[in-house]
């Protein structure tokens, strides 16, 4: 199956928070994968395999399947552009979805707005009444995730929810547009660790940075390389979605008040004053001591002198 013949539906059976990269260059390394596909998302983790063969490919754990399907879509349209004029591809990159896996964590997304802790707890009940140990709850996000005591408990909600068997419905069915799928992957560690620092303020509502970047590349041709990539990688996103996240664009200062301009002239003038005039008595001390200290030296007698 080729790359762009992968669906990017974030609601397709196979749909994760993993993205597999292949048909990678040689040399790549984590920290450019991480660059280049950073903006889609926040990445927990890059597994680069075979990084010393000429086919290198690589593993991208995301936070969310969103920004998988996001990334797919971008990737779809760098390569309609890569094709030259006789409509071959130059090397195109091949993408997809990367294959879940199982644990005894779901992370569930999409969810509707009406959802509460105490409902997806009774939810998830019934699928498995005594396996579920805890939910934890996100409504700034619509994320949740939920622990079962085995993977297998945690095996059956997947296939359930993936499947459709198990559904969402919103508060008001009838006034929603009828699209109760919600989104649903396992759960990794890392991803637990960082549901909990979000959930919890560690991140204060800001979106995170990208992991891992490489503090000693500081140079002026790294930095340059790096903010050409995210600037191409941003052009690439904004074609397929319509244009870059508004999360990628930093809002413009305020205009300074009209009067700030005079007030810090007026300041400077007063300033400037205090300055003369503390040059002016200080120069007015300095020749007052000077004429004490010529009045004070008495001219030696000629009498004493002339032997």
């Amino acid at each position: 199956m080729s790359s762009s013949s992968v669906s990017n539906d974030p609601l397709s059976k196979n749909a994760s928070r993993t993205l597999y990269v292949g048909n990678l260059e040689k040399k790549v390394t984590d920290h450019c994968l991480k660059t280049r596909y950073g903006i889609y998302g926040h990445i927990l983790e890059v597994e680069l395999k075979s990084r010393d063969t000429a086919a290198p490919f690589a593993f991208i754990q995301f936070t969310n399947i969103k920004s998988v399907a996001t990334a797919i879509g971008a990737s779809h349209t760098a390569n309609k552009s890569a094709s030259g004029a006789s409509g071959e591809a130059q090397k195109p990159v091949k993408v997809g979805w990367g294959k879940s896996i199982c644990s005894n964590k779901l992370w569930i997304g999409a969810l509707p707005k009406s959802c509460s802790k105490d409902y997806l707890l009774s939810k998830m009940r019934v699928i498995t009444p005594d396996d579920v140990t805890e939910v934890m709850y996100d409504p700034n996000h619509n994320e949740t995730l939920v622990l079962f005591k085995t993977n297998d408990a945690a095996q059956v909600a997947y296939s359930k929810i993936k499947n459709r068997v198990l559904i969402f419905p919103p508060e008001k069915l009838q006034s929603q547009s009828g699209n109760t799928h919600v989104q649903v992957d396992y759960c990794s560690e890392k991803l637990h660790d960082f549901f909990v620092d979000r959930q919890f303020g560690r991140f204060g509502g800001a979106l995170p940075a990208v992991d891992g970047l490489d503090e000693s590349a500081d140079s002026n041709e790294c930095q340059i390389r790096q903010a050409d990539q995210l600037i191409v990688a941003q052009k690439k996103a904004a074609s397929t979605t319509g244009g870059i996240p508004d999360t990628l664009l930093l809002a413009p200062p305020p205009d300074p008040p009209k009067n700030l301009a005079t007030d810090v002239i007026a300041r400077g003038n007063e300033h400037l004053g205090a300055s003369n005039n503390q040059n002016e008595r200080s120069n007015l001390t300095s020749s007052s001591q000077q004429s004490i200290l010529n009045a004070s030296i008495v001219p030696p007698d000629p009498a004493m002198t002339s032997r």
